[in-house]
């Protein structure tokens, strides 16, 4: 019935309006005033239909189907046409909002397509494009080919597989099969269901200051969020809300980027099973996400490997922050964390879990036991909250932290693992290392089996099995490094452990969890490393490095360095390195070293050596004593030997209380006390010297032997001798002696070590020897010579008595005598005042030449001398002056030429003094006088020779005097010459 009357209507409207069109319908031909006549309609092909659709059950218009029928087929109007016209051009369909309880619209739903078709009944199909209006004008939907359904009562239902499009003002949705769904009349938008792959792009969140902003999950402006989703999507209108099931991605875009169903998300996103989106009514703004664990966890990548998994999430608009619940996994790179809260602040790059953290993570073993591979172990990770930090996508830190009065704990999965405590973890991806912080209160802590370590903090290498612990170091370990086969040298001890005070500690380990190396650094006070056994070890300094597969150990950085050997030696320098393989100490820079006293190696006092470069070897296990007695062992860990060296002109210094020593080079023999000075120039060691000051005995290479009590000195000798009063018995000790500087190639002396000081007592010079007397300038040259301290005596010689020895005194002119062997004493009258005097025994005489003193305006006179033997006397003037040639005897063969004379005799006794000669014949040669080489006068018993004023003359003497045999004999046996006597 109602389609009957719905056709009678639109029968007679297109009745008439077609009886107008054709002019068939005329009225009365009475002219009516007042009546306006219409403009002519334009002809036309097509006609405008009216469809209206009534809920009847509910007593409204329910839609207004309006649109163009079609005339160009020559279409003609009759009830059966208009009963079977079922397409409609440029259509509309209006569909008014009712509120409750009302039946006049207050809104209205406009679809526009560009063609409807309406076979009857209670469905409508869209064939074409589809423009959808919603209430107000928003959203707008474009899609194609839908299916329109209806039934009194109910919502009209819609249905369509093509893709669509819907807008909101903050909303896109883009869905590639097709919808289905339900508009009620009463609500506008009802239920729609969109077909998968679609994806949604959102903005217009609200910031903390409630200004609408284009912002993404993180805040940031400029910034959409978009949704994937792989399973059916449903759009309550009623509700507000979006629920996607089935894959759904969530994540961040430009907002020029392009939407599109079939894109694949970001490495950061959201993943879930499903989600729930609610929506603010009327922009339909993303106000809140709520989603649940159905088969598969909620999970948010976080780029870097960092996914966190959980089986609840939440998130509010005007928070930069997404909450995980119940359950949470983080995976990453660096391990799997377990906690029971998550919130991600993407805006500032954080991830924060709470609730009971424990975690899980792969890194190097650094002790044995471990159940995974054997560079590899199982870290536990315990704390109550933490925090990562990521940076473009990147895992930044991981900061984990202890409830009050609890700590954090990561430890090796096995029951001897290490363990570190503290109240602060973090984890550095740039140094790929975990760091465990602590406040004054309370110490970080380390423990490995019996090693034990506390710090400010410390920090565990994941790559490569390293701890780093700084601040207040304190560390006792029972491990020390080593490497493949063992460098801890016996003599510490079975079991030696170590503790260090330091500001920084680096222990790193190799793949077999041995300690391969150990690294200190000081901080405002030197660090300090002890190493605790049989023998003590103490090392001081900056910067300290422990090499297990060398048992090298270095201590440099600023500041002074110090090695303690017990109380075997102490070495203080600007670089230090300890080898325990090699049982070897070294040192550089300005070194200062402390050696002894030693039981083992007989030494009761201590060496001190300053110089720029030392090495000191120790005995290794079980070392055998070389010294000449040894017959037992050595003690492991005693000094045996020290080399030392001088740069750039500074002297190796050595003192040991009673040696004083300078040289470039050093080489000690500790086992014999035996010392080597050697090096470019001259090497020097303090001896005793009269009075207070010290003489020096210098060579190119010194060797001292204090066991043996002898020194040895080679190349450009030089030695300091005194000659006191002698005796033909024991040395006569007098107050005051008189100095000799002896140089030579060789010097080998005897030494008396019983004062403080040095002090030769037998010398031996070889090999261009020189005594010289400063004072006097006097001067001995020969091959060899021999200081007797004992009976103080000098003796000049040579090994096959052919050599000859020169005594020499003044400059130019000087006296001068060449002789086989020279002998000299001192013979100075005991007193204060008393002149000094010597007696020089010369035999083999070659040649002597003494000078005159000039006598009134002459020159120098001069004899000249040859005889068998010789005894010069040498005083000081009673006037005062330098010691000089006072008197000579001579016997033997005696040839003496002063002038024009050359007397031949047996005797002579040169008075200087008095610039005269008194020589005496004998048996085997009586006195012959010849002058310019011919005999003026007879022979004759005893001469005298003269120089003066009148020049050399020659005149007889009844019998020589002057001569003493007593004196001669008793010069003679203080020489130990007596075989010598004329």
């Amino acid at each position: 019935m109602r389609r009957f009357t719905f056709f009678l209507g639109v029968f007679s409207v297109g009745l008439v309006v077609f009886l107008l069109l054709t002019g068939q319908f005329q009225g009365t031909e009475e002219t009516f005033e007042n009546i306006e006549t219409e403009p002519p309609l334009d002809a036309t092909e097509q006609n405008h239909v009216v469809l209206p659709f009534y809920d009847y059950s509910l007593g409204r218009l329910r839609f207004t189907l309006r649109g163009l029928v079609d005339l160009s087929s020559g279409l003609v109007l009759s009830p059966g046409n208009l009963m079977n016209q079922s397409d409609l051009l440029d259509a509309s369909i209006e569909m008014p909002v009712y509120a409750a309880g009302r039946t006049e619209p207050i809104d209205k739903i406009m679809f526009e397509a560009q063609r409807v078709t309406y076979p009857g009944g209670e469905e409508a199909q869209v064939v074409g494009d589809l423009r959808v209006i919603g209430a107000g004008g928003s959203p707008e939907m474009r899609t194609r080919d839908m299916v329109i359904r209806w039934a009194d009562g109910e919502d009209i239902r819609i249905e369509g597989h093509s893709p669509v499009q819907v807008t909101w003002p903050e909303l896109k949705l883009y869905g590639s099969s097709g919808m289905h769904g339900s508009i009620g009349s009463g609500s506008g938008l009802n239920s729609l269901s969109f077909s998968p792959p679609l994806i949604i792009a959102m903005k217009g969140m609200v910031n903390e200051d409630g200004v609408v902003t284009e912002q993404g999950l993180d805040g940031a402006p400029g910034r959409q969020i978009r949704v994937l989703c792989n399973g059916p999507t449903t759009l309550k209108g009623a509700e507000n809300w979006v629920r996607f099931d089935g894959g759904v991605q969530v994540f961040e875009a430009q907002p020029d980027d392009p939407i599109v169903p079939h894109q694949a998300a970001p490495p950061r996103h959201i993943f879930a099973d499903y989600l729930d989106l609610h929506l603010e009514p009327t922009t339909r703004r993303l106000v809140r996400i709520q989603g649940s664990r159905r088969e598969n966890p909620i999970t948010i990548y976080l780029g870097g490997g960092v996914r966190v998994e959980g089986n609840q999430l939440h998130w509010q608009n005007g928070e930069a922050r997404v909450r995980l619940s119940q359950g949470v996994l983080i995976h990453s790179d660096l391990g799997t964390f377990e906690a029971q809260e998550a919130t991600v602040l993407t805006q500032e790059g954080r991830c924060i879990i709470s609730g009971g953290v424990s975690g899980k993570m792969v890194g190097q073993a650094i002790t044995t036991g471990s159940a995974e591979s054997q560079n590899e172990a199982l870290w536990q990770i315990t704390a109550e909250d933490a925090e990562f930090q990521f940076e473009d996508g990147q895992l930044l830190t991981l900061t984990a932290r202890a409830a009050p009065g609890q700590v954090v704990v990561i430890e090796e999965q096995h029951p001897e693992g290490a363990r570190i405590e503290g109240e602060e973890l973090r984890w550095l991806a740039i140094d790929q290392q975990i760091e465990v912080f602590s406040t004054a209160d309370q110490r970080a802590l380390f423990s490995a089996g019996n090693n034990r370590i506390e710090a400010k903090s410390a920090a565990l290498s994941i790559g490569k099995p390293r701890l780093v612990f700084a601040g207040g170091v304190q560390a006792q370990l029972v491990e020390l490094p080593t490497g493949p086969t063992s460098t801890v040298p016996k003599w510490l001890g079975e079991n030696p452990s170590c503790v260090v005070e330091a500001d920084q500690l680096t222990l790193q380990w190799d793949a077999q969890q041995r300690l391969k190396q150990l690294d200190a650094v000081a901080g405002e006070e030197p660090l300090s490393l002890q190493i605790q056994g049989t023998e003590s070890l103490r090392l001081h300094g900056s910067q300290l490095q422990w090499r297990g597969i060398d048992g090298v150990v270095r201590i440099e950085g600023e500041g002074r360095q110090q090695i303690l050997l017990g109380d075997r030696a102490e070495l203080t320098a600007d670089r230090l390195r300890l080898s325990l393989a090699e049982s070897q100490a070294s040192g550089e820079g300005t070194v200062e070293a402390r050696i002894g006293p030693s039981a083992a190696t007989g030494s009761a006092s201590q060496v001190m050596i300053g110089c720029d470069e030392v090495v000191v070897s120790l005995a290794t296990d079980g070392m055998p004593d070389g010294s000449a007695e040894g017959a037992t062992e050595i003690s492991p860990g005693s000094v045996i030997a020290v080399r030392a060296l001088g740069h750039d002109g500074r002297k190796v210094e050595i003192d040991d209380g009673t040696i004083l020593a300078r040289c470039e080079e050093l080489l000690w023999d500790a086992v014999n006390q035996r010392y080597r000075f050697q090096g470019k120039g001259l090497q020097q060691v303090e001896v005793a010297g009269e009075e207070r000051n010290p003489d020096i005995i210098e060579a190119q290479l010194i060797t001292l032997d204090p066991v043996a009590a002898t020194a040895q000195l080679q190349g450009q000798a030089t030695a300091r001798v005194y000659l006191g009063n002698a005796s033909a018995g024991e040395a006569v000790e007098t107050d005051r002696k008189l100095a000799w500087n002896l140089s030579a190639e060789r010097i080998d002396a005897k030494l008396d070590l019983s004062g403080e000081q040095i002090r030769l007592v037998d010398v031996e010079a070889s090999n261009s020897v020189q005594l010289q007397q400063p004072q006097g300038s006097i001067e001995f040259r020969g091959q060899h010579c021999h200081w007797d301290q004992l009976h103080q005596r000098l003796v000049l010689s040579s090994q096959d008595g052919q050599g000859l020895q020169t005594f020499v005194r003044g400059t130019d002119p000087q006296d001068e005598v060449v002789a086989r062997e020279v002998v000299m004493v001192r013979s100075t009258v005991p007193g204060k005042d008393s002149p000094e005097r010597l007696e020089v025994l010369l035999s083999s005489v070659l040649s002597a030449t003494f000078q005159l003193d000039p006598a009134a305006d002459k020159e120098v006179g001069q004899f000249q001398l040859r005889t068998d033997e010789m005894l010069l006397v040498l005083r000081e003037p009673l006037e005062g002056g330098s010691i000089r040639p006072h008197e000579v005897l001579a016997w033997g063969s005696t040839d003496l030429r002063g002038g024009p004379y050359r007397i031949l005799a047996e005797r002579a006794r040169v008075l200087l003094r008095n610039r005269s000669v008194e020589l005496e014949g004998g048996e085997r040669q009586p006195v012959q006088v010849l002058r310019d080489g011919t005999s003026d006068l007879p022979p004759s018993r005893s001469v005298k020779l003269t120089w003066g004023s009148r020049g050399y003359r020659v005149e007889s003497l009844p019998r020589g005097g002057g001569w003493s045999i007593g004196d001669i004999d008793s010069a003679l046996e203080r020489m130990d010459r007596k075989d010598h006597r004329p």
